[in-house]
């Protein structure tokens, strides 16, 4: 593995170092042709420079820029779309930077969104401003030069095509396409009678099914399973799929001089597109040659359409590579994603007994408004887990925006439909699975839920697809119940699926016992019966494992003699309040029709104490006790207060296992009180996280705080305080006050709470020291310590005027710890960053922006502590060349109202001066449109050489 590692790295250095050269051989050439350019073109020059000078001074947009991760030079982001699962990475990131975030790859700037919300705004409301598709290397060679509906580009082609395939599709599916995915339901349920109840891989029969629904459309040809040819064309098709979601075959759209490097899985890909190619074109030549037997197929209207187009549309030519890829579309969206689809529905072991509401018969699609459960079902599958999670890319093809941020023309959009439908703000407890949110009263939005996406790229085979998962799912659910084999320990699959163009259920099963729930110490949990659909908890009792007395719940009643401890809830769950190590077990739900079970497992910390350092353990309890060995993708790691990763050499880990680690603390005595975060994740989830406290005798607690800001001094636990004994607050070696119930200086801004904490109100650069909480009498006990750090922002203009520094300044108790750090954010890319200084007690770090180039914004100074921040301090900066115009607003009314009573003023005396009345030809007009608009009559004045009638000029003119 380290071999490996270390060539990929070697290798990426080599690319890197190469592309340097190029980009240097590059402005080099430019450089000389725009050095020949100067010399015959100064005044261009002069003027140009001129123009860039007075445009800095022309109102700019006020639209905020974009949040997004640091981008890395040459390789911007790439580094962040390469994980394994990156819908889940892109949704993670989304907690980070809000639901809409910015990439950078190459040259290409790439905006995720990640909200229902800010999809319809770009995909419905502005479908016309993003209905471009990205320019793509490897798309134009998977989709035939760009000529499918999924990849092919907004224009009057597409626009063409894709009216043509719409029609064919409609006349096609009018007419037989509830026939055709009825035979093949039924078939199926065929299909699995003859297994017998024995453990299967169905993944197979579903693809087949799927298949032959589109084949049949398209081609009037059905395939059995053993069939060399549809194996062919699956292996293909599955194939070019998993390998077009490489990062190997993406780095070539962002990096073109790749393409001129050996990449084998692209070789892999070309070989597999030229075999697709042959299977459909065969499909296609044979078609022709029965072009009568089988008019009512898809291809047939396909083509009857084509040879119209030829016939009336001259300005755009539709060729037979459109049908051919129109049938590519057919056949990878009709058959990966329903496939895909089907085994979720079947893995999430839910049944609902359709004979009652159908009284015995098989459904129709029509019966689709009578069954709520079964839809809410299939909304809820499709939520949980999108067939296409990222959707196909859309490209700005003019300059837009979204969500109030200004999206620049080619801009490429990514929806991540699967953070959409993860979106807590959106969806009660969005990762687990709840088919009830979609039925009345639920709380679910089926506005919120776009697995088609939406506006004029919305899925053209929505209603076909729609209409199979019903079917489907209906006759499937009608007469089988699908589960785990009884003999495996490991009921369920990864439900994170394997993400590619499709998100398919992985392959495989993972060593849970049946369901997994993670807690902390303390916590009150929720563990699912396994199924929404009961009526009635009557007969669901709840039973502990290995437990003596083990019934919990019987016959829908609390039965456990702590009854406190345990509750029945509405929908059969079990709920367990104030967790201790012992409600580590394995539950099981039991109820005529059906048994699940759910593992309880306790994520604790504990302390080994030591001389020298501070020795953690964090480790998960199970129903097992502590186990060696976790469930695959579970992880266990340390992090800082701001759920970042711990920074500084004193920190050292050791990871027993996937489920226990250990972290060793060089011991100080600021560690007092302080905070260490133990998080739990499974395949890159957060599933739980456990703070604990760290108590250091006659240690430091060490505080920061902003300037101007509240700040809490706790005193601690002073339950051993004497009978009728008081405690003080001191500060350095100054005695705040003896009785401390009754301090409170509003000069100093301090006061004490009940609880005895001091309370500073607006904390300035004076307050830093060293506090503490004792005892008043002559024992002197302390109970708390708190070392006060303060941070402040402090702005001067430089010599000239012409540029703006910010200082940011922490003032330390001491001498500032060389853990500690500042940063900025928030600066454009004109800003220029100090470096830090420190001095004594005092860490500084300025930030010099140019006034020309400086906009209206909030920057933020940060201060960390060994990579933790500790404390941040704003700074709202106005540049008064950039203020919204509507600002200017009150200063030209004012103007107006000014130059009004002098005009006004001007007209009077000359009126009373020259005693008579003449008028001016040149003002006539001028005064019929005033005295319309005011409906009042204007006496004209007499035309003189007076100031007065140089302003009538003015205005005249």
């Amino acid at each position: 593995m380290a071999t490996g590692i270390s060539v990929i790295t070697v290798g990426a250095v080599f690319l890197v170092v190469l592309l340097l050269m190029v980009l240097i051989c590059i402005s080099g050439q430019r450089d000389k042709s725009v050095q020949k350019d100067c010399k015959g073109s100064k005044s261009t020059v002069v003027e140009s420079g001129l123009l860039q000078y007075l445009y800095q001074f022309l109102p700019r947009s006020s639209s905020p820029s974009l949040p997004g991760p640091p981008s890395f030079f040459l390789i911007g982001n790439m580094m962040e779309l390469t994980h394994d699962h990156l819908p889940i990475h892109l949704t993670n990131l989304a907690q980070r930077y809000g639901n809409i975030y910015r990439l950078k790859c190459g040259k290409t700037t790439m905006v995720v969104l990640n909200s229902s919300e800010f999809i319809r705004e770009a995909l419905v409301k502005k479908w016309s401003d993003f209905a471009g598709r990205p320019v793509s290397y490897t798309g134009d060679i998977v989709s035939g030069g760009g000529h499918t509906i999924s990849l092919g580009d907004y224009n009057e082609e597409w626009r063409a095509h894709r009216r043509l395939v719409h029609s064919a599709l409609q006349r096609c599916c009018q007419k037989s396409l509830h026939d055709v995915i009825e035979r093949q339901a039924l078939h199926l349920r065929e299909v699995l009678m003859d297994y017998q109840g024995s453990a299967v891989d169905l993944s197979e029969d579903f693809t087949v099914a799927a298949s032959n629904v589109i084949t049949t459309l398209a081609f009037g040809k059905e395939y059995d399973k053993s069939s060399l040819e549809l194996q062919q064309l699956h292996s293909c098709l599955n194939e070019i799929v998993a390998l077009w979601g490489s990062s190997w075959i993406s780095a070539l759209d962002s990096f073109p001089l790749l393409r001129k490097l050996p990449n084998p899985v692209f070789a892999r890909l070309l070989k597999e597109v030229a075999k697709r190619d042959e299977i459909i074109r065969k499909h296609l030549n044979n078609y022709k040659s029965q072009y009568k037997k089988h008019e009512d197929a898809i291809t047939g209207s396909l083509l009857q359409g084509l040879d119209k187009h030829r016939n009336t549309e001259h300005g755009v030519l539709l060729t037979d590579i459109h049908v051919h890829m129109a049938t590519v579309d057919l056949l990878i969206g009709g058959t990966e994603t329903t496939a895909a689809w089907l085994n979720w529905t079947v893995q999430t072991k839910v049944y609902v007994e359709l004979c009652t509401v159908l009284e015995g018969r098989y459904p129709k699609y029509s019966d689709r408004h009578r069954l709520p459960v079964l839809c809410s079902l299939i909304n809820e599958v499709l939520r949980l887990r999108p067939v296409a999670p990222l959707a196909v890319p859309h490209r700005a093809i003019r300059d837009s925006s979204i969500a109030g941020y200004s999206i620049p023309k080619n801009t490429v959009i990514i929806p991540n439909l699967f953070g959409a439908h993860h979106d807590p703000a959106v969806w009660t407890d969005p990762y687990s699975f709840k088919p009830e949110r979609f039925l009345e009263g639920g709380g679910g939005s089926t506005r919120a839920l776009i697995p088609f996406g939406g506006g004029a790229r919305l899925c053209l085979g929505e209603s076909v697809a729609k209409m199979e998962l019903f079917m489907f799912t209906a006759y499937l659910l009608r007469d089988f119940q699908f589960i785990s084999p009884p003999e495996s320990e490991a009921s369920l699959p990864d439900l994170r699926g394997v993400a590619s163009v499709v998100l398919k259920a992985a392959a495989g099963l993972q060593s849970f016992d049946n369901l997994v729930t993670f807690a902390m110490l303390g916590d009150t949990i929720t563990l699912p019966c396994g199924t929404p659909f009961i009526k009635s908890c009557t007969s669901v009792n709840w039973t502990i494992a290995e437990m003596v007395g083990s019934e919990v719940v019987k016959a829908g009643r609390v039965t456990a003699p702590d009854a406190l401890k345990f509750g029945l809830l509405k929908d059969c769950s079990l709920e367990i309040n104030h967790l201790v190590l012992d409600d580590a077990r394995l539950y099981s739900c039991h109820s005529p029709a059906f048994t699940s079970s759910v593992s309880l497992q306790i994520l604790e910390v504990t302390e080994n104490p030591t001389p020298a350092d501070i020795e953690l353990h964090c480790y998960l309890n199970t129903y097992k006790g502590l186990v060696s060995n976790c469930n695959k993708g579970i992880h266990i790691k340390w992090i800082t207060e701001d759920n970042t990763p711990l920074n500084g050499n004193r920190f050292h880990y050791e990871h027993v296992s996937d489920c226990f680690s250990k972290l060793f603390i060089t011991k100080r005595l600021t560690d007092h009180h302080r905070k260490w975060k133990c998080q739990l994740t499974q395949n890159d989830m957060i599933k739980a996280t456990i703070t604990y406290t760290t108590t250091i005798k006659d240690g430091i607690e060490e505080v920061f705080a902003a300037v101007g800001e509240s700040v809490s001094l706790s005193c601690s636990n002073t339950s051993s305080l004497g009978v009728g004994g008081s405690m003080k607050w001191t500060v350095g070696e100054r005695t705040l006050t003896d009785d401390i119930s009754s301090y409170n200086d509003q000069t100093e801004a301090l006061h004490v709470n009940k609880d005895s904490s001091l309370v500073i109100s607006k904390v300035s650069a004076l307050h830093a020291g060293d506090y503490q909480c004792s005892e008043s009498t002559d024992q002197q006990k302390v109970f708390n310590k708190i070392r006060l750090h303060t941070l402040d922002v402090i702005s001067e203009h430089g010599p000239g005027g012409d540029n703006l520094t910010l200082t940011c300044v922490l003032t330390c108790t001491n001498e500032c710890g060389k853990d500690f750090n500042l940063t900025w954010s928030g600066g454009s890319h004109n800003s220029r960053q100090g470096s830090l200084i420190y001095d004594k007690n005092t860490l500084i770090n300025r930030l010099f922006i140019p006034l020309l180039s400086m906009a209206s914004a909030e920057l933020t100074c940060f201060v960390h502590r060994e990579g933790d921040v500790m404390a941040s301090k704003k700074w709202h900066t106005i540049n008064p060349l950039q203020t919204p115009a509507w600002a200017a607003l009150p200063l030209a009314l004012l103007i107006c109202i000014t130059a009004g009573g002098l005009y006004v003023y001007m007209k009077r005396k000359h009126n009373k001066d020259a005693g008579n009345e003449q008028s001016s030809v040149g003002m006539t007009h001028v005064y019929d449109v005033i005295q319309d608009a005011n409906n009042e009559e204007l006496t004209q004045p007499a035309t003189t050489t007076s100031f007065y009638d140089l302003l009538q000029a003015v205005n005249y003119k």
